[in-house]
């Protein structure tokens, strides 16, 4: 199972690292065509979907691994508390859970009418529903590494791949 997980974090890390490099070529080619005086609107858009699935994947990624915004002081200070410790965790867990969930509903009610209705992009026809997907991805991604991160803590397993 860790192995699973470990391979499927990697996947995931490769695919943002993809992103990141596409969006810069993107950048930097745009920048490029508009000193040239040559009408290239399509990266903008298509950097606007980088960007979304980017966002909401890595975000999913840095919740997994603890590198988001927090309280360092008090995690500090709970070190010498391993019982508060296991507490706070529980609680950032809960409050990641509840809104992952609530992303992902919402997201999925968004992205299922998009589908219906066949919505597109304005410049480059993407499907919408294509684009607000990433949104979606990110949110089930970070539900799963709530319930990941709380098998790890109730076995007493609290490493990182």
């Amino acid at each position: 199972m860790n192995k699973l997980a470990a391979g499927f974090a990697r996947i995931v890390e490769n695919l943002i690292g993809y992103f990141v490099v596409l969006a810069v070529c993107l950048v930097t080619y745009g920048v490029i065509a508009r000193m040239l005086n040559i009408s290239v609107a399509w990266t903008d858009e298509l950097l606007r979907t980088i960007f979304l699935w980017l966002i909401f994947i890595a975000a999913a990624m840095a919740y997994k691994t603890d590198n988001l915004i927090g309280f360092d002081l008090l995690n500090d200070m709970m070190t010498k508390r391993p019982r508060l410790l296991l507490c706070l965790k529980f609680l950032q867990g809960i409050g990641a859970l509840i809104f992952g969930v609530f992303m992902s509903v919402h997201m999925f009610t968004i992205v299922s009418t998009q589908f219906s209705t066949s919505e597109l992009t304005p410049v480059l026809n993407l499907p919408l529903w294509f684009v607000n997907s990433g949104c979606l991805l990110g949110s089930v991604l970070t539900v799963a590494f709530v319930f990941q991160k709380f098998f790890q803590l109730l076995t007493g397993k609290n490493r990182h791949e």
